[in-house]
């Protein structure tokens, strides 16, 4: 089981959207197999686990998140909605605004 690490984008995005109670669901998978989602584009980093609908909308998201190897944590980049286009240069984005603060 790895630490995951939750970024100041993506708690915004997921308050109000869907359960905590989810959310660790969602944690406790990914902590355990890091690889579940799949990679986006041509990055090795970079990759997408579908959560479903959300609580209060009839949207399917998203979330990104990077993993590099067993020695580091996973971070949750944010969450996009299903459709969205061109995720990884958002994702990218989010990272390196995230980092700066």
């Amino acid at each position: 089981m790895q630490t995951v690490i939750f970024s100041n984008f993506f708690k915004e995005k997921t308050a109000g959207k869907y359960s905590s109670d989810y959310i660790d669901q969602i944690v406790e998978k990914i902590s355990f197999y890091p690889k579940a989602g799949k990679t986006i584009g041509c990055s090795k980093n970079i990759y997408q686990f579908p959560l479903g609908i959300c609580d209060k909308k009839k949207y399917n998201y998203n979330l990104v998140y990077f993993y590099e190897n067993r020695n580091t944590p996973i971070y949750f980049i944010i969450i996009f909605k299903d459709k969205e286009h061109d995720v990884l240069n958002k994702a990218v984005f989010y990272l390196a605004c995230d980092a700066m603060k």
